[in-house]
């Protein structure tokens, strides 16, 4: 590293603030984020930028101002800055540094080609580093997101389970006591996992418990008679069970035709009608 860029160094030290407020405000115009930061905290964090290159400038140590550009990138990209909105900030902190370079050289001897070069590769190792850092932000962020989906799916696999148990209780027999609200999306889940069920153990009887339904309206009986055709379909029979007197109330009010399912008053009774249409069969 040459005396010159030392001296440079030196130079955008002490005179750090000289323009800071017209870089912070041009900044601030890149995009929503930028405009959002309160303008002191913006324009102590492009101080902070402009320390730290004249820092590296001064010692031709490139270690602190590498480390300082992968926090600061990682910081604005989980912040949600676009790379549009970064991409800005450093053309903009290159100018600045650039009409401060002029300001510098005023009455004194020009820079040769290789102290450019060297002014150069700085500032792109600032920006390389800052850009590099942004995008390493946002591949851990897509994969934290990928890894909390897969594990919110698997939470959804595990309670669609828990709330829709279904039990092999005889060869040829399932009984899927439900509990709590059901409503359309819940009602699907039911039907795809039962008829899923009724393939892998060959059940010819299917026993839906509805005890545990707190409410039975109108649209919990539509679901449950579409439910009983579609098992039908696949060749078994639906046998309802826990219908009490307030629910046989409620269908009748609600003018529901049940007729096609064949309803019992408690699982004890739909697992012994079951048992005996099997040992008959």
């Amino acid at each position: 590293m040459t005396s010159e860029l030392h001296a440079f160094g030196c130079f955008l030290q002490e005179q750090a603030d000289v323009g800071l407020d017209e870089l912070a405000d041009r900044i601030a115009r890149l995009g929503p984020h930028y405009n959002a930061t309160p303008p002191a905290d913006l324009r102590d964090a492009v101080r902070q930028s402009l320390l730290t290159v004249a820092q590296s400038l001064e010692h031709n140590d490139t270690t602190a101002l590498v480390a300082y550009c992968q926090s600061l990138s990682r910081r604005r990209a989980v912040s949600n800055f676009t790379l549009r909105e970064a991409l800005g900030s450093m053309d903009c902190f290159r100018e600045h540094l650039l009409q401060r370079l002029d300001q510098f050289l005023q009455g004194r001897a020009l820079w040769p080609p290789a102290t450019m070069r060297q002014l150069e590769d700085r500032m792109r190792l600032f920006g390389n580093q800052f850009i590099s850092g942004f995008d390493s932000a946002l591949e851990q962020a897509r994969a934290e997101v990928r890894f909390q989906s897969e594990q919110l799916a698997a939470q959804q696999r595990t309670i669609r389970e828990l709330s829709t148990p279904i039990l092999p209780v005889h060869a040829g027999v399932i009984v899927v006591p439900l509990v709590g609200m059901i409503d359309s999306r819940r009602a699907i889940q039911i039907m795809e996992q039962l008829l899923q069920a009724i393939n892998t153990h060959q059940a010819d009887m299917v026993i839906v418990d509805i005890t545990g339904v707190p409410v039975v309206d109108t649209g919990v009986v539509n679901h449950l008679v579409q439910t009983a055709r579609a098992v039908r379909l696949v060749g078994a029979q639906v046998i309802l069970a826990g219908i009490s007197p307030e629910i046989a109330q409620t269908v009748v009010q609600l003018g529901i035709d049940l007729r096609d399912i064949l309803t019992l008053a408690n699982l004890q009774e739909s697992i012994a009608y079951a048992f005996r249409r099997i040992e008959s069969d």
